[in-house]
């Protein structure tokens, strides 16, 4: 199978991606990436100029040695050139899946990953009931009798870790109010709040 060839059949597996149900698209691009050999490319950093250059280098000393007639040396490995390749094909089969509008915002990104990572923070729809969970849970903490300092400080972490990755912001009031109601429950002298 030729490589243009190849590179048609992987884009006929993938749904056209039009910034509605991000989850199930961003699924199905790891799968078929995992099937095809190309996810673990993808999860890597991509090659560095300097190692292709190298890379470059023994090929070019190799074609020169093959000219001149020169026997024995065997053909250098591209590990790194063959690395880049599988990347830009990843990055193919997945704007050949977007919409034109969608492609446009991730085209320049120099690795799959980036584009999928743009993808999930733009149109992975907040669930409205998790922020809202997440908020009242953070809002209503307080330090009881007996409960561990630390085990405050990692729920409260969690717990903002949460809202963050949902690219929910807190106002001043919402956090100010946990702060002091957690303090002010031990008498600190922080009930001006």
């Amino acid at each position: 199978m030729t490589s243009a060839t190849t590179a048609t059949a992987f884009t006929t597996k993938l749904k056209q991606f039009n910034g509605t149900g991000f989850p199930a698209w961003g699924g199905q691009v790891k799968l078929v990436l995992e099937i095809k050999g190309l996810w673990a490319d993808v999860e890597r950093e991509a090659p560095s100029a300097d190692g292709l250059a190298t890379e470059a280098e023994r090929l070019r000393v190799y074609s020169e040695a093959v000219a001149a007639g020169t026997s024995g040396i065997v053909a250098p490995l591209t590990p790194l050139h063959d690395q880049l390749m599988r990347l830009k094909m990843a990055s193919s089969m997945m704007l050949s899946a977007l919409t034109e509008k969608l492609a446009a915002e991730v085209y320049m990104f120099d690795h799959p990953l980036a584009m999928l990572r743009h993808l999930r923070l733009t149109y992975n729809v907040k669930c409205s009931a998790s922020v809202g969970a997440a908020k009242r849970e953070y809002m209503s903490l307080y330090l009881a009798d007996g409960d561990s300092m630390t085990e405050h400080i990692k729920t409260t972490k969690r717990l903002i870790g949460d809202l963050q990755e949902q690219r929910v912001l807190l106002s001043d009031e919402e956090s100010g109010r946990t702060s002091c109601r957690t303090w002010g429950h031990h008498g600190t002298g922080l009930s001006a709040c």
